[in-house]
């Protein structure tokens, strides 16, 4: 994919399971936030560095004050998508080498939320969710849909 900023570099094929160019929600100038392809809760996204780096320490004070705005925007987007009662973020590291992000909205159980022809109950709510489970795919068409709910509420159309 093409989604060079400025001098950023074009190279994301450290990122090609998340299959950028139709999961890609929104970019910054640092980070891409696209749909994660296991939905652990609706509305669950990856935050990934557009450049190779393996932690934390590696990110410069200008990607991570850039980070804190693709947050912001995320959960500006989910929150008007989903409504979502908080969120959790990991950075594990244990599977992909490369500095990502996990976004996971989290949802009081108290409510089901109806979204692509599934109910959506968050059953380890107020618990850490459990990860393991995210190794079974999401359908793509589900995913295709949150993906496109995202999109339309950060361009603007509701």
């Amino acid at each position: 994919p093409t989604l060079n900023r400025g001098n950023m570099a074009k190279d994301y094929s450290h990122w090609e399971r998340f299959n950028i160019p139709s999961r890609l929600v929104l970019e910054t100038r640092y980070w891409l936030v696209v749909a994660r392809p296991h939905q652990l809760t609706l509305g669950s996204c990856s935050i990934l560095l557009k450049r190779r780096a393996s932690s934390l320490p590696e990110t410069s004070p200008r990607e991570i004050a850039n980070l804190r705005i693709a947050i912001s925007r995320y959960e500006r987007a989910t929150d008007e998508a989903f409504e979502p009662t908080k969120y959790n973020y990991v950075i594990s590291g244990q599977k992909d080498p490369d500095l990502h992000v996990h976004a996971i909205p989290r949802y009081d159980t108290t409510s089901a939320r109806q979204f692509a022809d599934r109910q959506w109950i968050d059953s380890y709510w107020p618990y850490f969710p459990d990860f393991p489970r995210t190794l079974v795919p999401t359908d793509d068409w589900i995913v295709d849909e949150v993906t496109k709910k995202l999109r339309s509420v950060v361009r603007g159309k509701r």
